[in-house]
């Protein structure tokens, strides 16, 4: 039959699509939003509701963290809780999000007498209650029964607290403007000349109808206004989209919206067949949905407290070396020219989790992602229909893919470390020679036990998982030096240094950090004139060094994009690791690859290289550059490393339809029903970086 209008059915089936949801078990339909509460949303794709971060259950009304709201009713806030917070909050942090979550809140109140404390907003009585600092509760050997005498209680009195710390007096929030819209500490700043480190830690808002000095708010971060009312869209994924309110940086989707950043359409289900489906993708594009230029992926609509929470309520940061999964994310839903909103009509499935932030961390999340492949088995019927094969985790940690359980096996991985071998191999390469010596058992790996994934499980697996490059987060100032595409670029084969590695040489005396590169190019390279060997770094030294070493780290490192986008050529030593984007992009035409085995020779090696080469790795350097950059300086009609991860994807996707088919498993996956549509070639998506011409000098 014709596929008919969304808009044309949507009442005269709202009724059947309830029942039909009802009957299969789901607590809400995208026709209604009224059983989510008001602090959910309705995701029609999968019929549950997406409840902001603190709150659980199928109406969105089962609090968590109450101690770390101003009023039961209220909003909840870990790290972006800016102002005073209740001990038992921080506590409460703590525990769900790791250590790290204690050092940004340099004062706690508790009640004396041990009571617990429901909310964060104070008492009128502050003689009930007494101020703890991040000495407390004690840590490490001052959490002993016999602590050492260094050992600090943590205690600070209330006249401490008022003169140095807030400057002022912490009071209910009843007594500020709007109460602070339960988003901040209100305070009494009665404290002549507040303190300078008080005002910079503790801002009070502008107070517009009341005299200054008296009372005002400490707004949670993402808040401003009198009364905390005014939101800034900045902190959540793209704005919301302009369909939905920024709340404690989750994006509460307006009624017929959905997705992380509420740019989904929630459209009412289509008749056929005497059931109900879905609205087709020609539906969706009727809709206003972009074009579709890679392959179809849903993004799963996850709990917050399971996925996005660590981002939403903990890291304030959100850019840098850890986040390509998020820039990913972020440029999916905004470009909209792969993500379905339909399920049914996916050929990847994208879990939004976030297993490592620079403000506290999972580390080793292997026991995480077990429950959440779980979550995925026992909640939804997507992963077990292609057995998860069709599922795509970003994992951003240090071991990139070497942290992650065997639950996560069959799934695709895109990380920043293609080691195609075990955790427990790498730094011990040599045991990888035939004859094969097995994994070395006394490394740094998190288990080290027989049959742990760190001793028998492949980290990069070449056919199924994906390597792409960190979020080398640069400033304004550095994009205005980076080369224009096509633009004349201007050689220099005189630079000043001959090569530079900056930062750590040795970490820990361990063996495995680096793969033994750095160190052994150290005890036989420190009296090198022309290299520079260790200590901080900008990139304009970069730019002064011909060639840049590209060692790992502990796991992966970033100093190959550092060195693209300076055109300072990479010495790439990292034994048996394939490179973000190897299988895409010409390596050896702006770079240099060496084994271990010739960090003797290095100097005598790079010197010998002609001019004429560097000159030509220069201007390919200066092409290719933005494929290992998130970020688009001269605007996303320019490709980028979201891209080249879309044309790999697509590959892997591809592959695996040829695989589905062959084997005639999983009979009700989408590719092993569909054929997809989408490059798997930088030709077929019409990317390419032709070299920059050269510029007279």
């Amino acid at each position: 039959m014709a596929v008919v209008s969304v808009l044309a059915v949507a009442s005269a089936m709202l009724a059947q699509f309830a029942a039909v949801a009802t009957a299969l078990g789901m607590p809400c339909s995208s026709s209604t939003v009224a059983n989510c509460g008001p602090w959910g949303y309705c995701d029609g794709s999968v019929g549950r509701c997406i409840c902001a971060p603190g709150l659980q259950g199928d109406d969105c009304r089962k609090a968590h963290f109450a101690p770390c709201r101003l009023h039961p009713d209220g909003e909840m806030a870990c790290n972006t809780f800016t102002g005073l917070l209740s001990c038992d909050c921080r506590q409460a942090c703590e525990r769900r999000h790791g250590s790290k979550s204690r050092w940004p809140h340099g004062l706690c109140w508790r009640y004396a007498d041990g009571a617990a404390a429901n909310t964060s907003d104070v008492p009128d009585d502050l003689s009930r209650v007494e101020f703890r600092s991040t000495q407390w509760p004690p840590l490490g050997k001052c959490g002993r029964p016999d602590p050492p005498k260094s050992c600090q209680s943590g205690k600070r009195t209330l006249r401490r607290v008022r003169e140095r710390i807030l400057g002022g007096t912490p009071v209910p929030n009843r007594h500020c403007p709007l109460a602070c819209s339960h988003r901040g500490t209100c305070l009494r700043a009665d404290v002549p000349n507040r303190p300078k480190e008080a005002v910079e830690r503790y801002p009070l808002q502008t107070l517009a109808n009341r005299p200054s000095g008296r009372v005002g708010c400490i707004c949670h971060a993402g808040y401003t206004g009198a009364g905390c009312e005014v939101s800034d869209p900045s902190q959540c994924f793209n704005a919301c989209a302009g369909h939905g309110a920024c709340v404690g940086r989750f994006c509460l989707c307006d009624r017929g919206w959905q997705g992380v950043d509420c740019s989904l359409r929630a459209a009412a289900p289509i008749v056929a067949d005497g059931g109900w489906r879905s609205p087709t993708r020609a539906a969706l594009e009727q809709a206003g949905l972009g074009a579709r230029r890679y392959a179809p992926t849903f993004v799963y609509p996850l709990p917050s407290d399971v996925t996005l929470e660590f981002v939403y309520q903990r890291d304030l940061a959100r850019r840098g070396q850890y986040y390509a999964n998020l820039m990913y994310l972020e440029a999916l839903l905004a470009r909209q020219d792969s993500v379905v909103a339909d399920p049914e009509e996916a050929a990847l499935f994208f879990v939004p989790v976030a297993t490592m932030q620079m403000a506290g961390n999972l580390w080793h999340p292997y026991d995480f992602l077990a429950s959440t492949v779980h979550r995925l088995q026992h909640e939804y019927p997507y992963w077990n229909r292609s057995g998860g094969r069709d599922h795509v985790f970003f994992l951003t940690t240090d071991r990139g893919s070497c942290w992650k359980p065997w639950e996560l096996q069959p799934a695709m991985v895109v990380s920043y470390l293609g080691f195609p071998a075990s955790e427990a191999y790498f730094g011990f390469e040599e045991r990888l020679r035939w004859p094969r010596q097995g994994p070395n058992g006394r490394n740094n790996a998190y288990d080290t036990r027989k049959n742990s994934p760190a001793m028998g499980l492949d980290c990069y697996r070449p056919a199924q998982d994906s390597v792409v490059p960190v979020d080398a987060l640069i400033g304004a100032s550095e994009e205005e030096k980076l080369p224009k595409p096509a633009a004349p670029y201007a050689c220099n084969t005189a630079r000043k240094k001959l090569m530079f590695m900056g930062g750590s040489m040795q970490n820990m005396g361990r063996r495995e950090y680096s793969q033994g590169v750095r160190q052994a190019i150290k005890e036989q390279h420190s009296n090198e004139s022309g290299f520079v060997l260790g200590g901080q770094f900008t990139l304009d030294d970069l730019r002064d060094s011909l060639f840049c070493l590209a060692p790992s780290g502990w796991g992966w490192g970033w100093r190959l994009t550092l060195c693209v986008i300076t055109q300072s050529i990479p010495v790439i030593i990292q034994p048996n690791v394939t490179q973000p984007f190897e299988e895409l992009l010409p390596y050896d035409s702006f770079s240099l690859r060496y084994e271990k085995e010739d960090i003797p020779r290095l100097p005598q090696l790079l010197r010998a290289v002609p001019k004429e080469t560097i000159c030509r790795m220069q201007r390919a350097l200066a092409a290719h550059y933005r494929a290992l950059l998130w970020q688009t300086p001269w605007g996303v009609g320019h490709p980028s490393a979201y891209d080249l991860t879309q044309v790999l994807l697509c590959r892997r996707a591809k592959a695996l339809r040829r695989a589905l088919v062959a084997e005639g498993k999983h009979p009700a996956a989408y590719l092993a029903r569909h054929d997809v549509e989408c490059p798997e070639s930088l030709a077929a998506a019409s990317i390419s970086f032709p070299p920059n011409p050269v510029r007279k000098t």
